[in-house]
Protein backbone atom coordinates (compact mmCIF):
# COMPACT_ATOMS: atom_id res chain seq x y z
CA UNK A 1 0.00 0.00 0.00
CA UNK A 2 0.92 3.47 0.07
CA UNK A 3 3.58 4.88 2.05
CA UNK A 4 1.63 8.03 3.02
CA UNK A 5 -2.21 7.61 4.11
CA UNK A 6 -4.63 8.68 1.62
CA UNK A 7 -8.06 7.50 3.25
CA UNK A 8 -9.80 8.54 6.44
CA UNK A 9 -10.40 6.14 9.03
CA UNK A 10 -13.75 7.13 7.82
CA UNK A 11 -13.20 5.99 4.73
CA UNK A 12 -10.87 3.07 5.25
CA UNK A 13 -13.71 1.51 7.29
CA UNK A 14 -16.05 2.18 4.70
CA UNK A 15 -13.92 0.20 2.21
CA UNK A 16 -12.99 -2.77 4.58
CA UNK A 17 -16.88 -3.26 5.41
CA UNK A 18 -17.63 -3.17 0.99
CA UNK A 19 -14.76 -5.54 0.72
CA UNK A 20 -15.95 -7.46 3.38
CA UNK A 21 -19.56 -7.82 1.97
CA UNK A 22 -18.16 -9.08 -1.66
CA UNK A 23 -16.43 -11.45 -0.24
CA UNK A 24 -19.38 -12.96 1.82
CA UNK A 25 -20.60 -14.82 -0.82
CA UNK A 26 -23.05 -16.51 2.48
CA UNK A 27 -19.97 -17.43 3.91
CA UNK A 28 -18.78 -16.54 7.27
CA UNK A 29 -15.38 -14.27 7.45
CA UNK A 30 -13.34 -13.87 9.94
CA UNK A 31 -11.00 -10.60 10.01
CA UNK A 32 -7.45 -11.01 10.76
CA UNK A 33 -6.34 -7.47 10.40
CA UNK A 34 -5.61 -4.52 8.13
CA UNK A 35 -7.35 -6.19 4.98
CA UNK A 36 -7.06 -9.60 5.22
CA UNK A 37 -10.16 -12.06 5.97
CA UNK A 38 -10.36 -15.66 6.90
CA UNK A 39 -13.05 -18.56 6.30
CA UNK A 40 -13.66 -22.08 6.98
CA UNK A 41 -14.39 -24.44 3.98
CA UNK A 42 -15.14 -28.15 4.93
CA UNK A 43 -15.77 -29.17 1.15
CA UNK A 44 -11.85 -30.30 0.33
CA UNK A 45 -9.49 -28.90 -1.30
CA UNK A 46 -11.91 -28.32 -4.54
CA UNK A 47 -14.38 -26.58 -3.22
CA UNK A 48 -12.01 -24.15 -1.03
CA UNK A 49 -10.14 -23.10 -4.27
CA UNK A 50 -13.22 -22.47 -5.95
CA UNK A 51 -14.66 -20.26 -3.17
CA UNK A 52 -11.20 -18.84 -2.83
CA UNK A 53 -11.08 -17.57 -6.52
CA UNK A 54 -14.77 -16.70 -6.22
CA UNK A 55 -13.37 -13.83 -3.84
CA UNK A 56 -10.88 -12.59 -5.46
CA UNK A 57 -12.74 -12.13 -8.42
CA UNK A 58 -15.22 -10.21 -6.61
CA UNK A 59 -12.18 -7.24 -6.87
CA UNK A 60 -11.50 -7.42 -10.12
CA UNK A 61 -13.65 -3.74 -10.55
CA UNK A 62 -13.08 -0.83 -8.21
CA UNK A 63 -14.64 -0.43 -4.81
CA UNK A 64 -16.49 2.21 -4.48
CA UNK A 65 -16.73 4.52 -1.21
CA UNK A 66 -19.68 7.27 -0.61
CA UNK A 67 -18.62 9.87 -2.86
CA UNK A 68 -18.05 7.85 -5.08
CA UNK A 69 -14.06 6.87 -4.80
CA UNK A 70 -12.98 4.05 -6.94
CA UNK A 71 -10.21 2.48 -5.50
CA UNK A 72 -8.36 -0.18 -7.28
CA UNK A 73 -8.06 -3.72 -5.19
CA UNK A 74 -5.47 -6.38 -5.82
CA UNK A 75 -6.41 -9.48 -3.56
CA UNK A 76 -5.13 -12.91 -3.60
CA UNK A 77 -5.81 -15.95 -1.33
CA UNK A 78 -3.34 -18.60 0.34
CA UNK A 79 -5.20 -22.28 1.26
CA UNK A 80 -4.27 -24.64 3.73
CA UNK A 81 -5.19 -27.69 4.98
CA UNK A 82 -6.29 -28.03 8.49
CA UNK A 83 -4.75 -31.42 9.17
CA UNK A 84 -1.12 -29.60 8.39
CA UNK A 85 -1.17 -28.19 12.01
CA UNK A 86 -2.98 -28.43 15.20
CA UNK A 87 -1.38 -24.73 15.93
CA UNK A 88 -3.55 -21.90 15.69
CA UNK A 89 -1.27 -19.05 15.49
CA UNK A 90 0.79 -21.70 12.85
CA UNK A 91 -2.56 -21.24 10.65
CA UNK A 92 -2.43 -18.13 10.38
CA UNK A 93 1.06 -17.66 9.96
CA UNK A 94 0.64 -20.53 6.87
CA UNK A 95 -1.78 -18.96 5.59
CA UNK A 96 -0.47 -15.11 5.22
CA UNK A 97 2.62 -17.51 4.04
CA UNK A 98 0.66 -18.45 1.41
CA UNK A 99 -1.37 -15.92 0.34
CA UNK A 100 2.05 -13.08 -0.23
CA UNK A 101 3.35 -16.45 -2.00
CA UNK A 102 0.17 -16.20 -4.00
CA UNK A 103 1.11 -12.29 -4.62
CA UNK A 104 4.31 -12.59 -5.85
CA UNK A 105 3.57 -15.35 -8.42
CA UNK A 106 1.09 -12.93 -9.26
CA UNK A 107 -1.68 -16.01 -8.85
CA UNK A 108 -4.82 -15.37 -7.87
CA UNK A 109 -4.70 -18.30 -5.17
CA UNK A 110 -1.29 -20.42 -3.79
CA UNK A 111 -1.91 -23.83 -1.50
CA UNK A 112 0.88 -24.01 1.17
CA UNK A 113 3.06 -26.48 1.27
CA UNK A 114 6.20 -27.39 3.48
CA UNK A 115 8.62 -25.31 1.15
CA UNK A 116 6.91 -22.19 1.82
CA UNK A 117 7.22 -22.99 5.42
CA UNK A 118 11.29 -23.53 4.65
CA UNK A 119 11.61 -20.07 2.95
CA UNK A 120 8.98 -18.54 5.56
CA UNK A 121 11.48 -19.45 8.42
CA UNK A 122 14.44 -18.23 6.57
CA UNK A 123 13.36 -14.95 5.49
CA UNK A 124 11.82 -14.98 9.21
CA UNK A 125 15.33 -15.37 10.76
CA UNK A 126 16.78 -13.04 8.18
CA UNK A 127 14.31 -10.16 9.18
CA UNK A 128 15.12 -10.89 12.90
CA UNK A 129 18.81 -11.06 12.28
CA UNK A 130 19.04 -7.38 10.76
CA UNK A 131 19.43 -5.23 13.82
CA UNK A 132 21.75 -7.67 14.98
CA UNK A 133 23.50 -7.05 11.64
CA UNK A 134 23.99 -3.88 11.50
CA UNK A 135 25.41 -3.44 15.42
CA UNK A 136 27.69 -5.94 14.97
CA UNK A 137 31.41 -5.06 13.95
CA UNK A 138 32.13 -7.74 11.46
CA UNK A 139 28.78 -9.19 9.86
CA UNK A 140 28.07 -6.33 7.33
CA UNK A 141 30.83 -4.62 4.90
CA UNK A 142 30.80 -2.60 1.62
CA UNK A 143 32.58 -4.37 -1.72
CA UNK A 144 32.93 -1.88 -4.54
CA UNK A 145 33.00 -2.16 -8.58
CA UNK A 146 34.99 0.08 -10.65
CA UNK A 147 33.12 2.23 -13.56
CA UNK A 148 34.95 3.58 -16.33
CA UNK A 149 34.04 6.05 -19.39
CA UNK A 150 34.29 3.82 -22.73
CA UNK A 151 36.40 5.94 -24.22
CA UNK A 152 39.24 6.20 -22.48
CA UNK A 153 39.08 3.94 -19.85
CA UNK A 154 39.34 6.04 -17.17
CA UNK A 155 37.54 5.50 -13.95
CA UNK A 156 34.97 8.14 -13.32
CA UNK A 157 33.54 6.15 -10.05
CA UNK A 158 32.48 3.03 -8.25
CA UNK A 159 29.66 1.05 -6.72
CA UNK A 160 29.22 0.20 -3.01
CA UNK A 161 27.49 -2.90 -2.51
CA UNK A 162 26.26 -4.41 0.60
CA UNK A 163 27.83 -7.65 1.56
CA UNK A 164 26.76 -9.67 4.73
CA UNK A 165 28.13 -12.77 6.30
CA UNK A 166 25.47 -14.10 8.60
CA UNK A 167 27.11 -16.12 11.58
CA UNK A 168 24.24 -19.41 10.94
CA UNK A 169 22.99 -18.88 7.34
CA UNK A 170 26.64 -18.06 5.62
CA UNK A 171 26.78 -15.16 2.96
CA UNK A 172 23.79 -13.73 2.11
CA UNK A 173 23.01 -12.36 -1.41
CA UNK A 174 21.31 -9.11 -1.37
CA UNK A 175 18.96 -9.74 -3.76
CA UNK A 176 17.62 -12.10 -0.68
CA UNK A 177 18.10 -9.88 2.41
CA UNK A 178 17.01 -6.67 0.75
CA UNK A 179 13.61 -7.55 -0.56
CA UNK A 180 12.58 -8.86 2.92
CA UNK A 181 14.05 -5.71 4.38
CA UNK A 182 11.89 -3.22 1.69
CA UNK A 183 8.96 -4.38 3.32
CA UNK A 184 9.86 -3.29 7.04
CA UNK A 185 11.58 0.06 8.13
CA UNK A 186 14.60 -2.01 8.61
CA UNK A 187 15.54 -0.93 5.17
CA UNK A 188 15.95 2.92 6.46
CA UNK A 189 18.15 1.72 8.95
CA UNK A 190 20.29 -0.46 6.45
CA UNK A 191 20.33 2.76 3.73
CA UNK A 192 21.74 4.92 6.97
CA UNK A 193 24.21 2.51 7.69
CA UNK A 194 25.29 2.51 3.90
CA UNK A 195 25.25 5.90 3.21
CA UNK A 196 26.60 7.58 6.60
CA UNK A 197 28.74 5.05 8.61
CA UNK A 198 31.02 3.69 6.05
CA UNK A 199 30.45 4.68 2.27
CA UNK A 200 30.56 8.42 3.34
CA UNK A 201 33.46 7.91 5.17
CA UNK A 202 35.14 5.99 2.53
CA UNK A 203 34.74 8.11 -0.34
CA UNK A 204 35.70 10.95 2.20
CA UNK A 205 39.28 9.05 2.72
CA UNK A 206 39.17 8.51 -1.16
CA UNK A 207 38.80 11.86 -1.78
CA UNK A 208 41.99 13.08 -0.32
CA UNK A 209 44.12 9.96 -1.88
CA UNK A 210 43.22 9.87 -5.55
CA UNK A 211 41.58 11.55 -7.99
CA UNK A 212 37.94 12.77 -7.55
CA UNK A 213 35.21 10.16 -8.70
CA UNK A 214 32.02 9.21 -7.79
CA UNK A 215 30.67 6.68 -5.49
CA UNK A 216 27.01 5.28 -6.05
CA UNK A 217 25.36 4.29 -3.34
CA UNK A 218 21.86 2.21 -4.13
CA UNK A 219 18.54 3.56 -2.03
CA UNK A 220 15.35 2.72 -2.11
CA UNK A 221 11.79 3.41 -2.66
CA UNK A 222 11.09 3.93 0.75
CA UNK A 223 14.14 6.36 1.48
CA UNK A 224 11.93 8.89 -1.17
CA UNK A 225 9.42 9.00 0.54
CA UNK A 226 11.03 9.61 4.38
CA UNK A 227 10.61 13.32 4.95
CA UNK A 228 14.24 14.14 6.25
CA UNK A 229 15.96 11.36 3.95
CA UNK A 230 17.62 14.43 1.32
CA UNK A 231 18.54 16.37 4.92
CA UNK A 232 20.33 13.71 6.36
CA UNK A 233 22.54 12.88 3.20
CA UNK A 234 23.19 16.73 3.08
CA UNK A 235 24.23 16.80 6.69
CA UNK A 236 26.04 13.73 6.42
CA UNK A 237 28.26 14.80 3.23
CA UNK A 238 28.97 18.18 5.32
CA UNK A 239 29.95 16.08 8.19
CA UNK A 240 32.21 14.24 6.31
CA UNK A 241 33.73 16.89 4.33
CA UNK A 242 32.56 15.10 0.78
CA UNK A 243 30.92 17.48 -1.57
CA UNK A 244 27.68 16.65 -3.28
CA UNK A 245 29.32 15.79 -6.87
CA UNK A 246 31.50 13.11 -5.45
CA UNK A 247 28.51 10.49 -4.73
CA UNK A 248 25.63 9.43 -6.59
CA UNK A 249 22.21 7.62 -5.52
CA UNK A 250 20.97 5.02 -7.66
CA UNK A 251 17.31 3.88 -7.51
CA UNK A 252 14.91 1.26 -9.59
CA UNK A 253 12.78 2.38 -11.78
CA UNK A 254 10.32 -0.01 -10.10
CA UNK A 255 11.01 2.26 -6.98
CA UNK A 256 10.10 5.16 -8.46
CA UNK A 257 6.71 4.11 -10.08
CA UNK A 258 5.36 3.01 -6.26
CA UNK A 259 5.53 6.73 -5.24
CA UNK A 260 5.87 8.85 -7.99
CA UNK A 261 5.11 12.30 -6.56
CA UNK A 262 7.12 11.78 -3.43
CA UNK A 263 9.93 10.02 -5.14
CA UNK A 264 9.89 13.45 -7.74
CA UNK A 265 10.06 16.15 -4.87
CA UNK A 266 12.79 14.20 -3.16
CA UNK A 267 14.83 13.73 -6.63
CA UNK A 268 14.27 17.81 -7.08
CA UNK A 269 15.77 17.97 -4.26
CA UNK A 270 18.50 15.77 -4.22
CA UNK A 271 19.69 17.30 -7.57
CA UNK A 272 19.19 21.12 -6.18
CA UNK A 273 21.31 20.00 -3.28
CA UNK A 274 24.14 18.93 -6.26
CA UNK A 275 23.51 15.07 -5.73
CA UNK A 276 23.17 13.37 -9.18
CA UNK A 277 20.63 10.49 -9.45
CA UNK A 278 20.92 7.16 -11.69
CA UNK A 279 18.21 4.85 -12.59
CA UNK A 280 19.30 1.09 -11.89
CA UNK A 281 19.04 -1.98 -13.71
CA UNK A 282 17.13 -0.68 -16.69
CA UNK A 283 15.39 -3.21 -19.10
CA UNK A 284 15.31 -5.98 -16.35
CA UNK A 285 11.51 -5.61 -16.56
CA UNK A 286 8.93 -3.68 -18.55
CA UNK A 287 11.15 -0.52 -19.26
CA UNK A 288 9.92 3.07 -19.95
CA UNK A 289 12.63 5.88 -21.51
CA UNK A 290 9.44 7.88 -21.77
CA UNK A 291 7.49 7.84 -18.41
CA UNK A 292 10.89 8.35 -16.74
CA UNK A 293 11.39 11.49 -18.45
CA UNK A 294 9.36 13.35 -15.96
CA UNK A 295 11.56 12.31 -13.46
CA UNK A 296 15.10 14.51 -12.97
CA UNK A 297 17.67 12.06 -12.84
CA UNK A 298 21.34 12.35 -14.60
CA UNK A 299 21.93 8.66 -15.30
CA UNK A 300 21.06 5.23 -16.90
CA UNK A 301 22.18 1.96 -15.94
CA UNK A 302 21.27 -0.49 -18.54
CA UNK A 303 20.77 -3.73 -16.32
CA UNK A 304 23.46 -6.89 -16.95
CA UNK A 305 20.74 -9.64 -18.10
CA UNK A 306 19.92 -6.84 -21.05
CA UNK A 307 23.59 -6.49 -21.79
CA UNK A 308 24.67 -10.11 -22.07
CA UNK A 309 21.91 -11.20 -24.24
CA UNK A 310 23.11 -8.23 -27.14
CA UNK A 311 25.95 -10.51 -28.48
CA UNK A 312 23.18 -13.25 -29.34
CA UNK A 313 20.06 -11.02 -30.10
CA UNK A 314 19.92 -8.88 -32.97
CA UNK A 315 16.74 -7.38 -31.05
CA UNK A 316 17.95 -7.30 -28.16
CA UNK A 317 20.99 -5.46 -29.36
CA UNK A 318 18.83 -3.03 -31.35
CA UNK A 319 16.47 -2.44 -27.60
CA UNK A 320 20.10 -1.07 -26.63
CA UNK A 321 21.25 0.62 -28.91
CA UNK A 322 17.95 2.57 -29.33
CA UNK A 323 17.81 2.93 -25.68
CA UNK A 324 21.34 4.76 -25.83
CA UNK A 325 20.00 7.08 -28.22
CA UNK A 326 16.92 8.30 -26.77
CA UNK A 327 18.54 8.22 -22.86
CA UNK A 328 21.28 10.52 -24.70
CA UNK A 329 18.79 12.44 -26.39
CA UNK A 330 17.28 12.93 -23.32
CA UNK A 331 20.50 14.07 -21.60
CA UNK A 332 21.05 10.99 -19.81
CA UNK A 333 24.77 9.44 -19.42
CA UNK A 334 24.34 5.70 -20.34
CA UNK A 335 25.76 3.16 -17.98
CA UNK A 336 26.26 -0.93 -19.13
CA UNK A 337 26.25 -3.15 -16.38
CA UNK A 338 27.55 -6.57 -16.73
CA UNK A 339 30.23 -5.93 -19.47
CA UNK A 340 32.53 -9.41 -18.94
CA UNK A 341 34.59 -9.64 -22.24
CA UNK A 342 36.38 -7.37 -24.88
CA UNK A 343 33.67 -8.20 -27.69
CA UNK A 344 30.94 -7.04 -25.69
CA UNK A 345 32.70 -4.13 -24.95
CA UNK A 346 33.26 -3.55 -28.13
CA UNK A 347 29.83 -3.42 -29.20
CA UNK A 348 29.06 -0.92 -26.64
CA UNK A 349 31.94 1.15 -27.62
CA UNK A 350 30.66 1.49 -31.41
CA UNK A 351 26.82 2.12 -29.85
CA UNK A 352 28.51 5.05 -28.12
CA UNK A 353 27.46 3.38 -24.52
CA UNK A 354 29.50 6.12 -22.46
CA UNK A 355 30.46 3.96 -19.16
CA UNK A 356 30.79 0.79 -18.28
CA UNK A 357 30.79 -1.52 -14.97
CA UNK A 358 31.33 -5.14 -14.75
CA UNK A 359 34.02 -8.29 -14.73
CA UNK A 360 35.63 -7.20 -18.10
CA UNK A 361 36.80 -4.24 -15.82
CA UNK A 362 37.06 -5.82 -12.36
CA UNK A 363 34.83 -8.09 -9.81
CA UNK A 364 33.76 -5.99 -6.75
CA UNK A 365 36.57 -5.79 -4.48
CA UNK A 366 37.18 -4.73 -0.77
CA UNK A 367 38.27 -1.22 -0.21
CA UNK A 368 41.71 -2.28 0.53
CA UNK A 369 41.52 -4.40 -2.87
CA UNK A 370 40.59 -1.02 -4.75
CA UNK A 371 42.90 1.33 -3.31
CA UNK A 372 45.91 -1.31 -4.79
CA UNK A 373 43.27 -1.52 -8.37
CA UNK A 374 42.96 1.81 -8.46
CA UNK A 375 46.86 2.84 -8.50
CA UNK A 376 47.20 -0.46 -10.69
CA UNK A 377 45.24 1.36 -13.34
CA UNK A 378 46.25 4.58 -13.21
CA UNK A 379 49.59 3.52 -13.53
CA UNK A 380 49.19 1.26 -17.11
CA UNK A 381 46.80 4.08 -18.54
CA UNK A 382 49.79 6.52 -17.74
CA UNK A 383 51.86 4.18 -20.00
CA UNK A 384 49.75 3.61 -22.33
CA UNK A 385 49.57 7.65 -22.91
CA UNK A 386 53.86 8.32 -23.03
CA UNK A 387 53.67 5.04 -25.14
Amino acid sequence: GPRQPILSSKNFTDLVRESAERNTSGTTLYRLGYARYEFLVTGGLTAATLLAERCVATHASPLLLNKPIPIDVTSVAGIVKLSITTDPSHLLGFLITAAEAAREANAATMLYDSRMKLVHERSFKILNSIKLALASKDQLHLVFQPRVRVSDGAIIGAEALLRWSHPELGNLPPAEFIPIAEQTSFMSLITDWVVEKNGLRQIATWQRCFRPFKLSINISAMDLCRLDFVERVVVSLARHGVPPSAIELEITEGALVQSPEAASTALDQLRNAGISVAIDDFGSGFSNLAQLHRFPVDVLKIDRTLISSILASEQDALIVRSAIEFAHALGYTVVAEGVEDQTLYAVLEQSLCDEIQGYYVSRPMTAEAFEKWIRQHSACRLREQEG
